[in-house]
């Protein structure tokens, strides 16, 4: 039985939909479900309630939310105007190899978190130095 190449690129698409459904959409929904629900004490309970959306509009959630944004919008707008420029030169200007030493220093200060924490498991799960009898 030959498999047409058509139907291999839809089944090898459908894989990654098939995740985002599942770990993206299905988490959202139920959380966009839940937050009309009533809040009992320190549970929650089925009931269709709109308590928890007018606890955030009037309280003091909404200036945290609007701060929030605010601060994100300035540092997108600092962050494409200081990184266009830069690459826009590596792009058009620069030399491949002067393109390739300044993306790997961009690339290091990235690479030193995951070192870090390489390291700290590494010394956290080694077992423990042979008693010298001190």
């Amino acid at each position: 039985m030959r498999v047409s190449h058509a139907t291999l690129r839809n089944a090898l698409l459908g894989v990654p939909l098939a995740f985002v459904a599942v770990f993206l959409l299905v988490p959202l929904a139920l959380t966009g479900v839940i937050s009309f629900w009533k809040r009992v004490g320190f549970n929650i309970r089925p009931d269709f309630s709109l308590a928890s959306y007018a606890s955030f509009f009037g309280g003091l959630r909404l200036e945290i939310l609007e701060r929030s944004l605010l601060v994100a919008a300035e540092v997108t707008v600092i962050g494409v105007l200081t990184a266009y420029p830069i690459a826009w030169f590596l792009a058009m200007r620069a030399s491949p190899r002067a393109t390739r030493v300044v993306l790997m220093l961009f690339t290091i200060p990235f690479l030193v978190n995951y070192v870090i924490r390489t390291f700290s498991w590494s010394y956290l799960l080694a077992a423990p130095a042979p008693s010298t009898g001190f």
